[in-house]
């Protein structure tokens, strides 16, 4: 690249530029990024025709206006918190749950950026992955306990869903969050995931008593084990009396229609 005025002379095409001392042509883009809102400057040198120097330089707006070149000047360098602001908005376009888009936001806000959000995507390391989840598996609650192994997954999960979006994406050499182990989920015994039998009875004479309004729905869902948004996502036609079944295939999460979860539908017998 030239450092004096007087070693290039100026094209008639605008960002194009010839060498005097061999006559190169130098092309020259500066652009706005639109998914960083930074600029990104570039120069390349074609040793070619006056037309190959402009037919690349219209290929290198092409690419930069369409983030295709992240990083040829240290400006274009993104931190995971920029990368985190263009994935949720890509996650909503891919259908993701509205809830779900909230806990990824929760998870980045609270759990993941703060420690990890500064860094530049090229520069998080398994170490630095390791420092988090020890940060984390150390936080406690207001009342001063530790939060459950679900809970920690959980922000893992998330972490390692975004690093590893962030791979794929910017090409980077490797995964930082790849091998590094998420805390094990506990399993409870099974016995411990429902109430007894006389005490689910009594639980349903008391809602029965006190809240008749929501006896129905209740006694639907401990009849059939139902997640609270596949009950409420119940419709008249969904039961099929001719087959004596009810058929739960989408669930309704604040005022939204979506599929169930993993789109397991089910048809439960009526009889």
């Amino acid at each position: 690249m030239p450092t004096k005025r007087e070693d290039v002379k100026k094209t008639k095409y605008p960002g194009v530029q010839r060498r005097t001392s061999d006559g190169a042509l130098l092309v020259h883009v500066r652009q706005i990024n639109p998914r960083t809102g930074r600029k990104a400057d570039i120069v390349r040198v074609v040793h070619g025709t006056i037309q190959d120097a402009v037919a690349l330089r219209t290929s290198l707006i092409v690419q930069v206006k369409s983030g295709t070149i992240q990083r040829d000047s240290p400006a274009k360098r993104v931190t995971l918190g920029d990368y985190a602001k263009l994935w949720i908005v890509r996650k909503r376009d891919e259908g993701i749950r509205e809830h779900t888009i909230d806990f990824y936001i929760s998870a980045l806000e609270r759990r993941i950026l703060p420690y990890l959000g500064k860094l530049f995507l090229e520069a998080i390391t398994s170490r630095d992955i390791f420092h988090w989840k020890d940060q984390v598996m150390a936080l406690k609650t207001k009342k001063g306990e530790s939060y459950s192994r679900w809970t920690v997954a959980g922000w893992f999960a998330v972490m390692r869903n975004i690093i590893g979006d962030a791979t794929l994406e910017y090409d980077l050499p490797r995964n930082p969050a790849q091998g590094v182990p998420g805390p094990k989920k506990p399993r409870k015994p099974r016995a411990e995931r429902y109430l007894p039998l006389p005490k689910l009875r009594e639980f349903l004479t008391l809602v029965q008593e006190h809240q008749p309004e929501h006896f129905a729905i209740t006694l639907l869902l401990a009849t059939f084990g139902l997640r609270w948004e596949e009950a409420s996502g119940l419709h008249v036609e969904h039961i099929d009396e001719g087959a004596g079944e009810l058929r739960v295939v989408q669930a309704h999460v604040r005022g939204r229609i979506f599929s169930t979860k993993n789109d397991s539908n089910k048809f439960l017998p009526l009889a």
